[in-house]
């Protein structure tokens, strides 16, 4: 920001602070302050889930899946009733709007809508879940014959299951799209992309803040030039010498301007001014507020750019020992990724108190 403007008066000061905060807060109001108790202690318990969820105000819904048990066999010579059923789903749904989906580790084994379970089914597993793709597989041993109730053909019978999916809604900002893909990638285990994807989303908030408080300046400077061309001294000024002069040379308007440069360094600038306009720190106070996510820069370097994890600028930080398996020669992504969500939550917290 150039050094030469007007600055602001205490009360222009205070008008704008007031509306960044409330803007940013408008824009999380869906997390409660019991919300965010929850959402470290999960972390904090491995929980990555419920923090995400609570993060990207994802809903919970259940999902009735019908199972077609077309794979078969009989398990059993003695007793050609005796069968194992098995089967891969695929939950049908915008997986763009996914943040995870769990199955149930119970089924219902309906006869004309009737549950049969406890005399037909013999057990029932969820062998393995694909969450990135949405598919689930499973197998259980069904026995068509029950001492109790007699005989139930596999011909006339549902398989159920009632799975909880995670979801957010249609119109979701992309930065909440990025974060529930990385999650699905997480329990897939492909922590390495999880993480990538995590990061986007991560630039993508940061943008996304950015962009509210340019509609927070932009708005008071369009009201402060209506105001002031209403009411400036005609004898004295024309248009464009009082703007020039009393309008461009604005500490606000020089604010604006800054805000609207897209050609800033994400972290160190773009995050950096959030984290100042809205709670009112001075430039070094704030950036030592981004030095972790700095050291997450490097992490990504490292994966999208194939860089060694024995860098020099990697080993001088402190999270190097707390994230490096020396003997497996290898960083512990999972635990980056949870620690990565965390620094998020705590800065969302910071910006909406």
């Amino acid at each position: 920001m150039s050094e030469d403007y007007i600055e602001m008066n205490e009360c222009e000061k205070l008008k704008l602070l007031d509306i960044s905060k409330k803007s940013i807060k408008e824009k999380f109001r869906y997390i409660k302050k019991k919300d965010w108790k929850t959402y470290f202690e999960c972390i904090k318990n491995n929980d990555v889930l419920t923090p995400i969820a609570i993060l990207l105000d994802a809903r919970k819904d259940t999902i009735t899946v019908k199972c077609s048990f077309d794979n078969n066999r009989y398990v059993d010579n003695d007793n050609m009733h005796k069968l194992l059923i098995y089967g891969e789903e695929k939950i049908d749904l915008n997986y763009d709007n996914v943040l995870a989906i769990i199955p149930n580790d119970s089924f219902k084994y309906l006869y004309d809508d009737e549950d049969i379970t406890d005399s037909f089914v013999q057990c029932m597993d969820i062998l393995g879940i694909d969450s990135y793709s949405g598919k689930f597989m499973y197998a259980g041993i069904v026995n068509e014959e029950s001492g109790d109730l007699g005989f139930a053909s596999l011909d006339f019978t549902e398989l159920i299951n009632e799975t909880t999916v995670y979801m957010i809604d249609e119109d979701s900002a992309i930065w909440k799209r990025y974060f529930a893909e990385s999650y699905r990638l997480y329990e897939s285990e492909q922590y390495k992309l999880a993480f990538l994807h995590s990061f986007i989303g991560f630039e993508s908030l940061i943008e996304y803040l950015n962009r509210v408080l340019f509609n927070v300046y932009l708005n008071e400077q369009n009201e402060l030039l209506n105001y002031e061309l209403e009411n400036y001294n005609k004898s004295v000024w024309t248009p464009v010498s009082f703007i020039d002069n009393h309008i461009l040379k604005t500490q606000s308007y020089q604010r604006l301007k800054h805000l609207e440069n897209e050609n800033r360094k994400l972290i160190k600038d773009k995050l950096v001014t959030i984290i100042r306009y809205v709670n009112d720190m001075e430039k070094k106070p704030a950036e030592s507020k981004i030095a972790d996510f700095t050291y997450y820069v490097k992490f990504r370097d490292v994966l999208a750019h194939g860089d060694s994890c024995e860098r020099e600028d990697l080993k001088q930080h402190p999270l190097y020992k707390k994230y490096y398996n020396v003997k497996e020669s290898k960083f512990d992504f999972e635990l980056i990724y949870r620690d990565f969500f965390e620094h998020i939550g705590n800065l969302i917290k910071e910006l909406v108190d």
